[in-house]
């Protein structure tokens, strides 16, 4: 299933100029010259470079210093999103629509969120194995289950620490079970690790 977020409010095209600092891009806009909030802190040499067509996002709030965010850029014929905290609310989309029962999140540095080397009882881990392309392959008791590793998994970057998923094939219910992977608790968890990071991001506006 394929997730998508509703840009709120009005949007408007502009080219871009420069970025004072890491959140500051000016865009002109016809005659103007636009402040506009940044919200992705990475250097994105590639795709911000002064004459690029860009896409602002109007935002009307109290106490910002500017009016506008800088949401999207023109490359290669496609508009890519440069605004991370949609990035984040996608991730938790993308979750709610697959089910979390489908996937396996792992990551570091947050005690509800499991390791990839400790998402299971060290007799089952012990029984995984590479196949091949990223594809990893465990047995236990009740069947088989399997999931992408290394580079073929999604990975993220959030304020607690890094966090990657993939699909978690089971042969069966007793395998989940035997697995012992806590779904809810790790949906909860990350449900927290993405609002504080949205809270981090809004406060830089």
């Amino acid at each position: 299933m394929v997730s998508f977020i509703k840009i709120e409010g009005r949007t408007l095209k502009g080219i871009f100029q420069e970025r004072p600092n890491r959140f500051l891009a000016l865009v002109k806009i016809e005659n103007r010259i636009l402040p506009s909030f940044l919200p992705n802190p990475g250097r994105m040499h590639e795709l911000l470079t002064p004459g690029t067509e860009v896409v602002l996002r109007e935002v009307l709030k109290e106490n910002r210093k500017t009016g506008y965010d800088l949401i999207g850029v023109f490359h290669n014929g496609h508009m890519v999103s440069v605004d991370s905290r949609v990035a984040n609310k996608l991730i938790l989309e993308a979750l709610r629509n697959r089910g979390m029962e489908e996937l396996l999140v792992v990551g570091l540095n947050h005690p509800d969120v499991p390791t990839i080397h400790n998402f299971c009882p060290k007799k089952y881990s012990c029984s995984i194995r590479h196949c091949g392309y990223g594809f990893f392959e465990g047995k236990t008791e009740k069947g088989a289950f399997s999931f992408d590793g290394g580079g073929a998994m999604v990975h993220c970057e959030f304020k607690e620490g890094w966090l990657s998923w993939s699909p978690l094939r089971v042969e069966n219910d007793g395998v989940l079970e035997l697995l012992g992977y806590d779904f809810k608790k790790v949906e909860v968890a990350l449900q927290g690790i993405i609002a504080n990071d949205q809270r981090r991001v809004l406060q830089t506006s």
